[in-house]
């Protein structure tokens, strides 16, 4: 295991701007927003849902190698690795498969088409600004890939005004190396931001009859830019990682693998009348891994249409309704076995009412799914709550 010295470089009391809610780090209230839970800004505890998030300060205090370290430390989430640093890694919320954990970085899928896996081991925490946790289902907001729970990472972003610069860089044994930067600003409607990040070790043993390290590299890069015009405000962002992990197959011999990931969005945000929001991503992710000693090789890319439209039906019901079409193409090739051209189209249609009633909080929600492999599907969601005291919510939800 690789001990790392960290030396690191920030402003002070900086804001972010985070999916169009301002959040300044001394907040003005203890209850944070979130947003996964119901695709609208809730405070987490009426989301109806067990929500937990973790901010950049928790992030800088832990010093994890990637996002599944920091997990592993919360309740209801378990995390699995295959070996050292760079290894596969699966994650299960509350009991489900690993396949139904839900990642999304900056609200853009990253779960592969083929095990329906995320390259947990591949994001770098540098790179993070927060990240929300969600558990139980939410397969009416997402899809089948959240039958256990939607863990969304949120990259960092230009601040909300002026220019914000950070940096650090770590050594440590087995020739451990860390290093991440970033600058970002905003002036009048332009906003744009760039970070940069690297790990590699030497690694060590990972096996216990072993004679030979193996190690790991990723370089990552965050990107932003928008622009909010009178009419509409327009975000282009892109996350990618790419490197080489090392390992040893069944018969002790060394063997590597190149990954590259990526998760890029175009998203348009309007206010067509008074009470109607209306927010249109489009999105295209993928990953890919290449085995440079026998030839196997992996590349999934989904390419995605989400729209979503919120509009306040009064001043205690908020109705969301919304579109999803994507394109799933698959290639791959593992030990001689071919999963060549699986290509599938989604279609998925779903709405969600949130009615406040006085001290009762009524959430229902439904989606109807269309899968080029699994047919015609349609899942629901229902959530109640009731405010007992000021500080005491009860709250009661089932789901598919």
């Amino acid at each position: 295991m690789s001990s790392v010295h960290v030396w690191k470089v920030a402003p002070a009391g900086a804001c972010l701007l985070l999916s169009s809610l301002s959040v300044c780090a001394d907040s003005l209230s203890t209850e944070p927003v979130v947003v996964t839970a119901t695709r609208t800004a809730r405070t987490a505890d009426a989301s109806l849902a067990s929500v937990q998030v973790i901010s950049r300060d928790e992030i800088e205090r832990a010093q994890a190698g990637d996002v599944a370290d920091l997990l592993r430390f919360f309740a209801g989430v378990d995390v699995a690795r295959n070996g050292g640093p760079g290894q596969a890694t699966s994650v299960f919320i509350r009991g489900a498969e690993s396949n139904h954990t839900l990642l999304l970085i900056d609200g853009v899928k990253v779960n592969t088409g083929t095990d329906g896996g995320a390259p947990w081991q591949n994001i770098d925490p540098a790179l993070i600004e927060r990240i929300e946790i969600v558990r139980g289902p939410r397969s009416t907001l997402y899809g089948s890939e959240a039958i256990g729970g939607v863990i969304q990472i949120f990259t960092r972003k230009p601040p909300a005004s002026g220019v914000s610069e950070s940096g650090g860089i770590g050594i440590g044994s087995n020739n451990t190396l860390r290093a991440d930067g970033s600058i970002s600003g905003r002036r009048g409607r332009y906003r744009g931001g760039l970070g940069l990040s690297y790990y590699g070790t030497d690694g060590f043993q990972t096996r216990t009859a072993a004679t030979l390290d193996r190690g790991f590299g990723n370089t990552s890069i965050n990107f932003h830019l928008g622009a909010d015009f009178d009419v509409v405000d327009v975000e282009f962002s892109s996350w990618v990682a790419q490197g080489r992990s090392e390992y040893l197959d069944f018969f002790l011999a060394p063997v590597d693998q190149d990954f590259a990931n990526s998760a890029s969005a175009l998203t348009l945000r309007a206010a067509p009348a008074e009470r109607w929001d209306s927010t249109l991503k489009l999105s295209i992710d993928r990953d890919n891994i290449e085995q440079n000693q026998s030839g196997d090789v992996t590349r999934t890319q989904r390419q995605a249409i989400d729209w979503q439209n919120d509009i306040q039906l009064g001043e205690a019901q908020l109705l969301t309704a919304g579109l999803y079409l994507a394109r799933e193409e698959t290639d791959s090739v593992i030990f001689g076995s071919g999963f060549e051209g699986k290509d599938k189209n989604i279609k998925a249609v779903f709405a969600q009412d949130q009615i406040r009633l006085g001290a009762h909080d009524l959430l229902l929600a439904a989606r109807y799914t269309d899968d080029g492999f699994f047919g015609e599907k349609t899942t629901w969601n229902l959530a109640w709550g009731y405010q007992l005291t000021g500080v005491v919510r009860l709250y009661a939800s089932a789901g598919t």
